[in-house]
């Protein structure tokens, strides 16, 4: 990627590369509860259904998940789904305007990768 537009291009505001995230931010939740269970992708294949292309498809990012389908895969590795909206929140808007010594930046939101090995973790 071209240094200059990514240091230009607001990533934090576009859908596209946010949505790509979730995905992948999905992919790796199901990756490693998978791993935790000892599923086979062919195993979690008949679990759902589905081809193991399918499977593939899905972790590896490459698939537009349904909610439908998410909630079906988070059932067949024995968990559940939890969405959150997370207000976003500009610098400028955090910092307090006319504070002396203000040198800590606001805390930032973590992004939809870090929220999810947070919950991988917390599994």
């Amino acid at each position: 990627m071209n240094n200059d537009y990514a240091a230009e291009h607001d990533f934090d505001h576009d859908v596209d590369y946010q949505a790509e995230l979730a995905k992948l931010a999905i992919a790796e939740m199901l990756a490693g509860r998978m791993e935790q269970l000892k599923i086979s992708r062919t195993e979690l294949a008949q679990r759902l259904g589905v081809s193991r292309a399918r499977v593939t498809q899905i972790l590896a990012g490459y698939s537009n998940l349904t909610v439908g389908t998410l909630v079906a895969a988070a059932a067949a590795l024995d968990t559940h789904v939890y969405f959150e909206l997370i207000p976003n929140v500009s610098r400028s808007a955090a910092t307090p305007p006319n504070v002396e010594g203000w040198k800590t930046p606001p805390p930032r939101l973590k992004r939809p990768t870090e929220r999810a090995q947070d919950l991988a973790l917390a599994a």
